[in-house]
C-alpha cells in the first residue's frame, strides 16, 4: 500500500485539484447561502495561502494541476516495465490516467456545474431504461456488428460529448444536452449523477434467466443479441444458432479428428534462445573440456554433457533474473521483460525437460541420477537466497557458504561427475572438493565484482545485487561486523518496501562496506579459495599422472 500511495500520489493530487477548480463556483454559491464563512475547496485555500485574487488562485492552480499530470505520465511510463510490482498495481498506474482525463471531459460538460447544458431524449433514455437492444427487424449481421460495438467506438454524439467548444451550435446540429433539465437526475456530493435503474435492472434479471445458465439468448428470428450476465454485456462474434442442424452435424468429425496439426515450439524455446544469444564467458564449458583431460570422454558423449549443462545454466539466468527482478542481463534486456514471467518460467521449466532428454541419451542410470540429484541442490540453494532476501533474514557466512554449494556449485558438481561417469581412463575424481571450490570463488568474485566492477556495472547497473536486497558474503560482514548500524538496516528495510534501492542509498551502503573493511575480508576470501582450488588441481594431477594447463589457464582468468 504505501508504494501504490507514493506512485500514485500525483494522479490523485491532479484529481482534488482538477474536481475543486471545476467545483469551485458551485461551492461558493452554496457556503455564500448557507452563510459559512470558509469554503472547503482549494481554491478558496490558494487565495488565503497566497494573498492573491481569485483568478491568480485559479491560474495557481491549473499550474499545479500541469506539474502533477507531467509527472504522474513520468510515473506511468517508468512503471510499466517493472517487474517487482504486481500486475493488478502496474493496470491500477496504467487506468488511473485515463480518470484523470475522463474527469477532465466530464467536469467540461456535466450539467452539475454547467446548469444551462441539458441532456438530449436519447441520452434520458439511456438513464431510465439503459441501452437500448437492436431491433428484430434489422438483418443479423448488423445486430452483431452493434452489439460488439464498445461505448468507445460510437459516435461522440451518443456519448454526450459532440462538442465541448460549441462547435455543434455553427453547425447547426442539436446539442446532446438539450432536453432534460438537472432536476432529473439527483446529484451525489461526489458528482456522480444517480440515474432511475429501475426498469434496466428488470431487463437485465429478466435476461439473465435462461436455460441456458449463461444468460444468452437469440430472438425469435434466430438472430444474435447482446447477452448480459451479472452486469457484462457478452456479444456474439458468430451466429452459432441459424442453423443448428448443420452446426450439430458438423461438430463430431471436427471435434474427435486425430489429424491435427503440430503445436510450434518456436513460442516456447524463443526465451532461452534469446538468452543463449546474449554475451557469455562460457566458464562451464571451458570447465567441462578442461576435465576432460583428465578422463578421455568420447566426443559425443562430452558433447551431450555440455549442451545439458548449457540449458540447465541458462534456465538457471532466466530464472535467477526474473525471481530477482533484474532488469539487465548482459547489458541487454533481461529475459523476463521482453518475454514476460509466464513463458520465460514454462520456457525455463521446459529446458529441465530438454536437459533431461540430453541425458538420458547416455543410457546410464547413474547419470540420471546425478542429474537429478545435483537438480535438486540448485532449487533448494536458490530458495534459500530468496527466502533471506524477501524476508530480510541475514544469514551466517556458514549458511551463506552452504547456499553456495548449493545455488552455484551444484552445477559445477554435475558436470564433473557426469565427466568422471563417463570416463574412459581408470581415473576417478572420487571426492575431490575441487568443482565445489571452483563453485565457491566463482559466486563470491560475482557477488564480489558487481560491487567495485566498472565493466559489471556496465553490464548490471550500479551494484545491481543491493537493489535485488541479495547478501552476498561482502554485505553479510558489513552487517556482522557492525550489528548495531540501524543506518544500513533500515536501508535494507526501504529496499524490501520500495523494491531497490535509490543510489545515494547504495552509495550510504558503499560507504558502510569500506568502513568496516568488507571488501579486503572478501579479498580475503577469495585468495585463500584461490590457493585451495590450486591445491586440489595439484593433487588430481598426481593422482592422474596427467598434468591439466587448460584448468590452469581457467584459474587464471578467473584471478581477480
Amino acid at each position: 500500500m504505501p508504494v501504490c500511495e507514493q506512485l500514485c500520489r500525483s494522479a490523485w493530487v491532479t484529481a482534488s485539484l482538477t474536481n475543486d477548480l471545476f467545483s469551485w463556483p458551485k461551492e461558493r454559491e452554496a457556503a455564500i447561502k448557507a452563510g459559512q464563512a470558509d469554503v472547503v475547496n482549494a481554491i478558496w485555500v490558494i487565495m488565503g495561502e497566497h494573498k492573491i485574487s481569485e483568478d491568480d488562485a485559479k491560474a495557481l492552480c491549473r499550474k499545479k494541476i500541469k506539474e502533477n499530470v507531467a509527472e504522474y505520465v513520468h510515473v506511468v511510463e517508468k512503471n510499466k516495465m517493472r517487474t517487482d510490482l504486481s500486475l493488478d498495481l502496474r493496470k491500477y498506474i496504467e487506468s488511473l490516467q485515463y480518470s484523470l482525463s475522463g474527469n477532465v471531459v466530464w467536469s467540461l460538460r456535466c450539467p452539475r456545474y454547467h446548469p444551462e447544458i441539458l441532456y438530449s431524449k436519447s441520452q434520458r433514455e439511456y438513464m431510465t431504461n439503459g441501452i437500448p437492444r437492436p431491433l428484430n427487424g434489422k438483418d443479423d449481421k448488423s445486430h452483431r456488428n452493434e452489439s460488439r460495438m464498445e461505448i468507445s467506438q460510437r459516435p461522440p454524439s451518443t456519448l454526450g460529448f459532440d462538442s465541448v467548444n460549441g462547435d455543434s451550435e455553427r453547425r447547426g446540429t442539436k446539442r446532446p444536452f438539450d432536453d432534460v433539465q438537472l432536476s432529473e437526475i439527483s446529484g451525489k456530493p461526489n458528482g456522480k449523477p444517480q440515474f432511475n435503474k429501475t426498469k434496466s435492472s428488470r431487463r437485465l434479471s429478466e435476461s439473465t434467466k435462461k436455460p441456458n445458465g449463461i444468460g444468452g439468448s437469440s430472438n425469435q428470428h434466430g438472430q444474435s443479441a447482446t447477452h448480459q450476465s451479472n452486469g457484462i454485456e457478452i456479444s456474439s462474434s458468430t451466429n452459432l444458432m441459424d442453423d443448428s442442424s448443420t452446426a450439430i452435424q458438423e461438430l463430431p468429425d471436427e471435434i474427435l479428428t486425430d489429424d491435427l496439426p503440430d503445436l510450434d515450439k518456436e513460442i516456447i524455446m524463443s526465451p532461452f534462445k534469446y538468452l543463449k544469444s546474449l554475451p557469455s564467458k562460457g566458464v562451464r564449458e571451458q570447465l567441462v573440456d578442461a576435465m576432460n583431460v583428465w578422463y578421455e570422454v568420447p566426443a559425443e558423449e562430452l558433447n551431450i554433457i555440455k549442451r545439458a549443462i548449457g540449458m540447465l545454466h541458462a534456465l538457471s539466468l532466466m530464472l535467477d533474473d526474473l525471481e530477482d527482478h533484474s532488469p539487465l542481463r548482459r547489458e541487454k534486456p533481461a529475459t523476463h521483460t521482453i518475454f514476460g514471467s509466464g513463458q520465460t518460467i514454462n520456457s525455463a521449466n521446459f529446458q529441465i525437460v530438454q536437459a533431461m532428454s540430453e541425458i538420458r541419451q547416455l543410457d546410464s542410470p547413474e547419470c540420471l541420477y546425478l542429474f537429478l540429484e545435483e537438480l535438486k541442490c540448485l532449487f533448494v540453494g536458490q530458495s534459500l537466497d530468496l527466502h533471506w532476501t524477501s524476508n530480510l533474514v541475514c544469514p551466517s557466512v556458514k549458511e551463506h557458504l552452504k547456499m553456495v554449494d548449493n545455488k552455484t556449485g551444484g552445477l559445477f558438481r554435475l558436470l564433473a561427475r557426469l565427466i568422471s561417469a563417463r570416463s574412459t581412463t581408470d581415473f576417478k575424481m572420487s571426492d575431490s572438493r575441487l568443482p565445489t571450490l571452483i563453485g565457491r570463488y566463482f559466486q563470491i568474485r560475482d557477488d564480489y565484482q558487481n560491487l567495485v566492477s566498472k565493466d559489471m556495472q556496465k553490464q548490471k547497473g550500479f551494484c545491481e545485487d543491493l537493489d535485488e536486497g541479495k547478501f552476498s558474503l561482502t554485505l553479510i560482514h558489513a552487517l556482522q561486523a557492525d550489528p548495531k548500524n540501524l543506518v544500513l538496516r533500515n536501508i535494507l528495510m526501504q529496499r524490501r518496501v520500495k523494491g531497490h534501492s535509490s543510489h545515494n542509498h547504495k552509495e550510504l551502503i558503499l560507504g558502510y562496506i569500506a568502513r568496516s573493511k568488507s571488501l579486503e575480508y572478501t579479498e580475503l576470501a577469495m585468495q585463500k579459495l584461490h590457493t585451495a582450488i590450486e591445491g586440489e588441481i595439484g593433487a588430481l594431477e598426481d593422482a592422474s599422472g596427467v598434468p591439466n594447463p587448460l584448468i590452469r589457464l581457467m584459474l587464471a582468468r578467473l584471478q581477480v
